[in-house]
């Protein structure tokens, strides 16, 4: 059985090439179930060493899901300004999902 309460962190970064990026968000759609041929692509799945003993992964969204948080950085130079946008998605037992989206300047 899993930690009830699990924080995964994931990071793109822009220097990561597209197709790197699209096939890390597809090891974690499918839980790193399509890497069979090679390394899993989840920063979690390296870190907890999962993969490398053999368990298969779990996909990041699942029934036991609460709450997946966004955050990225935007900067205007007209203005000179960053902003950190927030969406940040609630799932609730029922399977209505609430979103907030949150932006500081």
């Amino acid at each position: 059985e899993r930690v009830e309460h699990m924080h995964r962190t994931e990071w793109f970064l822009v220097e990561q090439s597209l197709d790197s990026l699209s096939t890390k968000l597809v090891d974690m759609e499918t839980g790193c179930q399509g890497a069979e041929n090679r390394v899993c692509m989840c920063q979690s799945c390296q870190e907890a060493g999962d993969y490398a003993e053999g368990v298969p992964g779990f996909p990041w969204i699942d029934e036991r899901t609460e709450k997946v948080s966004i955050r990225f950085l935007v900067f205007n130079p007209t203005y000179g300004q960053y902003a950190l946008t927030s969406v940040v998605f609630f799932f609730a037992r029922s399977g209505h999902i609430w979103k907030r989206i949150v932006v500081q300047s």
